[in-house]
């Protein structure tokens, strides 16, 4: 639909060494790339990154 983008994001925890990974892209409606986003970030816990997510 026009006017529409969609946003698909991803994450990764590596337990033992307590540090996660993120990343996104957004697309328009023609399925162009428009914006993307990555990080490293260090939790203080699962809860956290999974609400980071969010």
């Amino acid at each position: 639909m026009e006017g529409t983008v969609c946003l698909n994001v991803d994450g990764n925890l590596l337990g033992p060494m307590n540090t996660a990974g993120y990343g996104g892209r957004l697309r328009n409606n023609a399925g162009n790339f428009i914006w993307d986003l990555l990080g490293e970030w260090i939790p203080e816990c699962d809860l956290f990154f999974g609400l980071a997510a969010v």
